[in-house]
């Protein structure tokens, strides 16, 4: 197994020492910060597995450390646990509110802190493994798709290629142009699921939201709902139904 890496974000020293001491114990990697900016420069220098960050902290507090995190792609899926001297239930509420996979309230013992440690670095773990599982069925869907979508059309374009390279065009012109437009076909039935393809490539990757102009978008869904269904009220009466939005 892969040795894990922990990222402890405590502006205590002698607390963060204490921290660091009970997780390599237990074979983990530790690097430490002692406040939200210099835990982003950890992040930038490292690849990290955890975060245990403290809430009240110099130059940047917890909360605003944990926004930051979550504002880059490639730390998303970090899994974050605040440690925290206010165990109130409003501090509570704001890191649950604001997605963190967890809190260990200060004080605590070492024991109770490896235990959290090591179940969301388990839960993190399966997480991973089922997105990999979906992503290798999706593979394999998208593969055997395009392994069916391509192969009939390249069978033709390639048996019809042949075809009129062993013979002679000036000698059976109808034959030669029936072989071109099976050819034609053949590229055209090819043609669409590359699009198909190309597009949904650009969708998974943003490509297609920075070609949209956004004045064109539909913000309020109702009132374009209702404007529509209004339009085809007449034809939808006549049908003998009746269309009601809420």
């Amino acid at each position: 197994m892969t040795q894990k890496t922990i990222l402890i974000v405590e502006d205590n020293p002698a607390m963060a020492e204490s921290i660091c001491d009970a997780l390599e114990m237990e074979g983990y990697a530790v690097i430490s910060a002692l406040n939200g900016l210099e835990a982003l420069a950890r992040l930038e220098e490292s690849q990290v597995d955890l975060i245990l960050a403290d809430i009240m902290m110099p130059l940047m507090d917890g909360y605003e450390f944990y926004d930051k995190v979550r504002q880059r792609s490639e730390w998303t899926t970090i899994t974050f646990v605040f440690l925290t001297a206010k165990a109130q239930k409003e501090d509570v509420r704001l890191g649950k509110r604001l997605g963190a996979d967890d809190y260990l309230p200060k004080p605590f013992e070492a024991e109770d802190l490896v235990v959290v440690v090591k179940a969301k670095l388990r839960r993190a773990e399966e997480v991973q493994q089922a997105g990999d599982r979906r992503l290798d069925t999706l593979k394999r869907n998208i593969l055997n798709a395009l392994s069916h979508e391509f192969r009939t059309p390249l069978t033709y374009i390639q048996g019809y290629t042949e075809l009129l390279l062993e013979g002679d065009p000036a000698s059976e012109p109808e034959i030669f142009k029936d072989f071109l437009e099976r050819i034609q076909d053949g590229s055209d039935r090819i043609r669409a699921p590359v699009k198909d393809f190309i597009f949904l490539v650009s969708l998974a990757s943003g490509e297609v939201a920075q070609t949209i102009p956004q004045e064109g978008l539909v913000t309020e869904l109702m009132p374009t709902l209702r404007a529509t269904i209004s339009m085809f009220q007449s034809q939808i009466a006549e049908k003998g139904m009746a269309l009601h939005t809420e």
